[in-house]
């Protein structure tokens, strides 16, 4: 079938993304076993997409392969639809690739996929290790590996640091606590140590009075577990790169600064790893482990309001709540906990908000004086910004908080395409492409012009015509982006 060079590209791009589905062990099917993707071919109406796989075994054997990848389809469909931000993913038609013909594709296939993979192993420090082929043992789970590696080295040692990033939120403390209670289970030393206390909704966890408060260690421990955190300088707490560091995170970006490294973008929150990472150590999920995953991904996900939620996400909240979470309980203490002074400062900082001249860049900002005047404090602005968004033409918000005179942290939000992380990198910061953060120096109003001025220049690189029709979803990550600058 004669194809155009577009349908070609969007075959090449499916079979990308099914490869990532495979390799990462997202399909928990059994059935599935051992295949290689060798080739998508995409109608050029690109209605169908025929994916064509090879895979190791008796017939009997390809008969359940191919009865599993039919049950997986809607998942694969939705995984498609959803990286590639297609509104209407092809049809996904599977089929055994019988040609002979196929393999010397198949073993260079095999080949660019192992590459592909080398980023993520060649953080293990196992220099005797060989990347395997597809060929023999596909699906490759590099987390499932590293994740191994890690419990490997928390069953030798005996005592830990956890830390994560400054200003923690929801899901630094929940992934930091459900890990502390996960390695006390098994008879080992935990501190949790932050710079920053725990945002007020925190405090009436169980574990977080033992939380240190501290901008310094004189004892890494045995270990050091840093959890969504970026970099190892954005704890904040001098000293933990003294010890054998084990980085887990699912931010983008990350700069990979571990003695272990797992990173996994796929994650709606870090407490999804956390999680994965105590059945690993065949920890049993105790009430309070359960009670800080929940937490993590409650709030990592917006109330699940983000687009990177998966089945994942909801399985792994279905076991927290068969262990004895309390959903409606969890999110009252969560939400359901501000003070006056976080209302009022909402009240004022909205009531301010101020709208470029064509309707889709909002500013809003908070000084010292604004904020002494309504008796909140900067921490009570968590999750306002996002609240702009909710308008249907605002296609990006700029939040300035200020640190001192002509001092600003600034945050950014945005939908679709907007890239707000290119942003933020010209000025020394980063984040996610939705949700972005960076320090500026300069009056207020020269800088919202600035500001204004280069999200505009993204929103049309986007080619985003949104606020007519524009999605209102948000990429997992933005309540906490600026908290990693």
């Amino acid at each position: 079938m004669a194809q155009g060079h577009r349908p070609d590209r969007v075959g090449e791009q499916i079979r990308d993304v099914l490869s990532e589905v495979l390799t990462r062990g997202e399909v928990h099917d059994p059935g599935i076993g051992f295949i290689t993707l060798t080739r998508v071919q995409v109608t050029s109406d690109l209605q169908i997409a025929r994916v064509f796989y090879t895979s190791l075994g008796d017939p009997k054997a390809r008969t359940e392969t191919a009865r599993a990848l039919d049950r997986a389809t809607p998942f694969f469909r939705r995984q498609v639809a959803g990286r590639l931000r297609l509104r209407r993913a092809p049809e996904l038609e599977f089929r055994f690739d019988e040609s002979i013909e196929n393999q010397d594709r198949i073993e260079q296939r095999t080949r660019i996929a192992s590459v592909r993979r080398l980023p993520f192993l060649n953080r293990i420090p196992d220099p005797g290790s060989r990347i395997p082929s597809l060929m023999t043992t596909t699906p490759v789970t590099t987390d499932a590996a590293v994740r191994a590696r890690i419990a490997e080295e928390i069953r030798s040692r005996r005592r830990f640091v956890l830390s994560s990033h400054v200003r923690p939120d929801g899901d630094a403390i929940g992934s930091q606590l459900a890990m502390a209670f996960a390695l006390r289970e098994m008879g080992k030393e935990a501190r949790v140590v932050n710079r920053d206390a725990p945002p007020p909704p925190m405090l009436v966890s169980p574990g977080v009075p033992d939380i240190v408060v501290a901008g310094y260690t004189d004892d890494p421990a045995d270990a050091v577990i840093v959890m969504e955190c970026g970099d190892l300088k954005r704890t904040g707490v001098e000293g933990l790169e003294r010890g054998f560091v084990i980085n887990i995170d699912h931010h983008l970006g990350n700069s990979m600064y571990g003695s272990l490294n797992w990173f996994d973008a796929t994650a709606a929150a870090c407490g999804e790893m956390v999680f994965d990472l105590i059945r690993e150590l065949r920890v049993p999920l105790t009430r309070e482990i359960a009670t800080h995953v929940y937490m993590a991904i409650l709030t990592d996900t917006g109330s699940f309001h983000y687009s990177s939620i998966s089945p994942r996400t909801f399985d792994i909240c279905r076991q927290c709540v068969e262990a004895g979470v309390d959903p409606p309980a969890v999110a009252r203490a969560i939400f359901d906990s501000n003070n006056l002074g976080r209302l009022k400062l909402f009240g004022a900082v909205l009531s301010q908000m101020d709208l470029d001249e064509s309707g889709r860049v909002a500013t809003v900002f908070v000084d010292q004086k604004l904020r002494r005047e309504t008796g909140g404090t900067y921490e009570d602005t968590e999750g306002l910004i996002n609240l702009p968004l909710t308008v249907k033409e605002i296609q990006g918000v700029v939040f300035f908080k200020e640190n001192g005179p002509d001092d600003w942290r600034v945050s950014m939000r945005s939908k679709g395409e907007v890239d707000v992380n290119a942003i933020a990198k010209e000025f020394g910061g980063g984040g996610h492409k939705n949700a972005s953060g960076c320090s500026a120096t300069g009056t207020f109003e020269e800088l919202k012009l600035v500001f204004q001025r280069k999200l505009l220049e993204q929103i049309e690189k986007a080619g985003n015509g949104q606020q007519a029709a524009g999605s209102n979803t948000v990429d997992s990550g933005q309540q906490v982006a600026d908290r990693n600058q």
